[in-house]
C-alpha cells in the first residue's frame, strides 16, 4: 500500500514542473514594453558575434576580403610527394643509356629556321619600308644602305627554311619575296580582250561565191546588176563627202552674215524710228495704268451672284457629260474587252517575235567589235569596155589576202583595226 501511494506523487511533481516551464517560456507581450522585454534576440546577438570575430582575426568580412588575401598557390610542394613520384615514374637503365644528356646539340644536314627570333621583322614593317622604297622621292644612300640589308636578311632567312622534296612548284608562277620592296619581277597574267568571248558567227559563210557578173564571160544581164550594185555604192560614198562639206562651211557663212548685219543696224538706226518706239513705250505704260485701275476695282453683289450661277451651271454640264460618257461606255463594255484581248494577244506576239529576233541576232555575227566597225570591201566590177575577149588577156580583180582578213572580222574571228599614225612624243626643240 506504501508503493501505490507514492507513485501519484511523482506524477504531480513532473506535473507542476512542467507546468512552471511553460509560464517562464511564455512571457507575457501585451504592449511596447513588455514585448521589447520579453522579446528573444539570442540569434542575432549569436551572428553579431561571429562577424565581430571574423573582423577580429581577419580584419574584415570573409565575402569582402580579396581571395589572394584568404588563399596561397603553393608552389613548392610537398617533399614526400615528390620521392614517391620519382620512383613511380623511374626511368630503366636502358632508356636512361639512350638518352641524350650531352648538352651540344645534334648536327642537322640542314638548319631549322628559327621562328622566335629576335632580329625577325614583322609584316608591317615590311609594308612600312616597301611603301616608303616605292616612292621616287627616296632615293638617299643612306635609304639605299638599309633596304640591302634587309634584303640579305630575307634571303638567308629564305635559305634556313625547310625545303620540301615532294612538292611541285606549279608551272608558270615563280617565287616573290614578301622583303622585296621592288615591284615583283614577275610576268603577270595578260588579261584577255573582251572580244574572245563573242562567239564566231556560223551563219556567214568562210568563202563567199562572187555574183555571176563578175565572171571573165559574164552574161549582159548579171553585168548590168552588178554594174548598179557598184554604183550604188559610189553614190552613198559621194553623199556622204557632200554632206559633210556642205556642213562645215555653211556654218562659218551663217556667223559671218549674222554679224555683218548686226554691224549695219547698229550704225544705222534712224532718228524717227527711235521717236516712234519711245511713243509706244509710252503708250504701254498708259494702258498697263488703266487696266490696273480696272483689276482693282471692287465687283458688286450682282456680279458675284452671276458669276456663281455661271460656275454652278458649268459643274451640272461637265456632270451630265462624264455620266453620258460612261452610260456609252458601259453600253459599249463587250466592244472594249475584245480590243482589249486583241491588243493583248497582239503584244504577246510582238515580245515572242523580238525573242526570237534577238536569239538569232546572237547567233549573227556583230559589225562592230571594240572601236571600230567590220570594213566592207568594195565590188570589183570591169566596165563593158575592159572586158577582156580572151582569157589569155584577163587579170584577176582585188586581193585575196584582204578578202581573207576582211572574212575574218565579219564571222567575228578577229577584231577590226585601222593603221594608227604614229605620234611624236617630244617636242622638236629648235
Amino acid at each position: 500500500m506504501t508503493k501505490s501511494k507514492k507513485m501519484p506523487q511523482i506524477d504531480s511533481t513532473v506535473s507542476t514542473t512542467d507546468s512552471t516551464s511553460k509560464k517562464s517560456t511564455q512571457p507575457s507581450r501585451k504592449g511596447k514594453k513588455a514585448w521589447r522585454k520579453n522579446v528573444d534576440i539570442t540569434d542575432i546577438e549569436k551572428t553579431l558575434e561571429g562577424i565581430r570575430a571574423e573582423e577580429r582575426l581577419l580584419g574584415g568580412k570573409i565575402q569582402e576580403i580579396p581571395s589572394e588575401k584568404l588563399f596561397v598557390i603553393d608552389t613548392k610542394g610537398d617533399a614526400q610527394v615528390r620521392k614517391i613520384l620519382t620512383k613511380r615514374f623511374a626511368k630503366l637503365h636502358v632508356e636512361q643509356i639512350l638518352e641524350n644528356r650531352s648538352k651540344i646539340p645534334a648536327i642537322f644536314s640542314k638548319k631549322k629556321s628559327n621562328k622566335n627570333e629576335k632580329n625577325q621583322i614583322s609584316k608591317n614593317t615590311k609594308i612600312r619600308l616597301g611603301k616608303l622604297a616605292r616612292k621616287k622621292n627616296c632615293s638617299n644612300d643612306d635609304d639605299d644602305d638599309d633596304q640591302s640589308s634587309l634584303r640579305l636578311r630575307s634571303e638567308k632567312e629564305k635559305i634556313n627554311e625547310k625545303y620540301d622534296i615532294w612538292t611541285q612548284k606549279e608551272s608558270g608562277e615563280s617565287e616573290i619575296n614578301d622583303d622585296d620592296f621592288l615591284q615583283p619581277v614577275k610576268k603577270r597574267k595578260i588579261k584577255p580582250p573582251s572580244s574572245l568571248s563573242i562567239k564566231p558567227g556560223g551563219n556567214i559563210p568562210a568563202v563567199k561565191i562572187p555574183h555571176s557578173g563578175a565572171s571573165y564571160m559574164p552574161e549582159a544581164q548579171a553585168h548590168q546588176e552588178l554594174l548598179m550594185i557598184a554604183h550604188k555604192e559610189e553614190e552613198t560614198k559621194l553623199q556622204k563627202i557632200q554632206r559633210i562639206k556642205s556642213q562645215v562651211p555653211s556654218l562659218k557663212v551663217e556667223i559671218i552674215e549674222e554679224d555683218i548685219m548686226m554691224n549695219e543696224d547698229e550704225d544705222e538706226i534712224p532718228s524717227d524710228l527711235e521717236e516712234e518706239e519711245e511713243e509706244k513705250t509710252k503708250d504701254e505704260n498708259n494702258n498697263k495704268e488703266e487696266n490696273k485701275s480696272k483689276v482693282n476695282r471692287k465687283k458688286t453683289k450682282t456680279e458675284r451672284n452671276k458669276e456663281k450661277k455661271k460656275s454652278e451651271r458649268s459643274k451640272v454640264e461637265e456632270h451630265k457629260k462624264q455620266q453620258k460618257e460612261l452610260k456609252k461606255n458601259l453600253e459599249r463594255l463587250p466592244e472594249i474587252i475584245t480590243t482589249v484581248e486583241k491588243e493583248f494577244n497582239e503584244r504577246e506576239k510582238m515580245m515572242i517575235e523580238r525573242e526570237k529576233l534577238a536569239k538569232e541576232a546572237e547567233k549573227m555575227p556583230k559589225n562592230k567589235i571594240g572601236k571600230y566597225r567590220v570594213r566592207k570591201l568594195p565590188t570589183n566590177v570591169l566596165l563593158t569596155d575592159e572586158i577582156p575577149p580572151t582569157f589569155r588577156e584577163f587579170k584577176p580583180e582585188g586581193n585575196l589576202f584582204r578578202e581573207r582578213m576582211v572574212s575574218y572580222e565579219e564571222r567575228n574571228i578577229v577584231e577590226p583595226r585601222i593603221r594608227v599614225s604614229k605620234k611624236r612624243k617630244y617636242r622638236l626643240k629648235e
